[in-house]
């Protein structure tokens, strides 16, 4: 959380605010981590800690380490509750996935207003040489709510490209879809599952085969972020609930928050 302004000595900064550990535990192994819902927990995690300014976090663990020991994991599954991002075999997790769609969040970042945290709903987004990107999460232990989001965008007098990434029970791993927003078109629907991620991204007109290049996603490392670049107007709305974009120039956002 933002310290007092009382706290630091005169004439001192602020130090900078780090978590060493994280991750999702009920006080313990947690089968959520190896599911969509810890991906989830993940991404509101880490736009919690960007809306608050946190300086960087330690995600606890890179790798589940106790899946082998079969005093832990008797069956020898794959995964066991463990905190990693992947198996000791390197078998990618959801949350793994999750942080992939939060490091594609390159360029100037902007905070979405309206979104409730109370209400298990967490937005940001993102504009980067004419690409606008926008990372939405649903988590809730006690109440899952199932959510249709429209993103009300300005319109164009040109057709643009829509590439939809989702973590949730259907796609644990992020997989692009891509469709076309029609020329004067002036918002796109998509539905948000309880406890799931969605990543929408509105780029220039190009052709599908284009818009899933290889730069996307390569297979074995996550894409790099980037420096600042232009705003352009978006916005959110989930269920009822209106969600509007506020610009706001900030650092690039990476796998931890800055």
């Amino acid at each position: 959380l933002p310290l007092p302004d009382a706290l630091p000595l005169s004439g001192e900064t602020a130090p900078s605010l780090l978590i060493t550990e994280w991750n999702l535990s009920s006080g313990g192994f947690d089968a959520r981590n190896d599911t969509f819902v810890g991906a989830a927990h993940t991404v509101a995690s880490l736009i919690e800690m960007h809306r608050h300014g946190l300086g960087g976090a330690t995600f606890f663990a890179a790798v589940d380490r106790h899946c082998s020991n079969r005093d832990v994991n008797p069956n020898g599954k794959q995964f066991c509750g463990d905190w990693g991002t992947a198996s000791a075999a390197g078998a990618r997790k959801p949350v793994w996935h999750a942080f992939e769609l939060w490091q594609m969040l390159k360029g100037s970042t902007r905070t979405v207003t309206g979104a409730d945290a109370a209400a298990g709903l967490w937005a940001i987004a993102a504009d980067d040489a004419g690409t606008s990107r926008i990372l939405v999460a649903a988590f809730s232990v006690a109440q899952p709510t199932d959510r249709r989001l429209r993103i009300a965008v300005a319109p164009q007098d040109r057709p643009r490209s829509v590439v939809i990434r989702r973590v949730d029970a259907t796609d644990s791993a992020g997989a692009a879809t891509v469709a076309v927003l029609a020329a004067g078109a002036d918002g796109i629907e998509v539905p948000l599952a309880a406890n799931s991620v969605v990543l929408v991204e509105l780029r220039p007109a190009a052709p599908a085969a284009e818009a899933l290049s290889a730069g996307d996603r390569g297979a074995d490392q996550l894409p790099a972020t980037g420096g600042p670049s232009p705003t352009a107007a978006l916005f959110i709305l989930a269920a009822a609930v209106a969600v509007s974009a506020a610009r706001r120039r900030s650092h690039c956002v990476r796998s931890r928050a800055c």
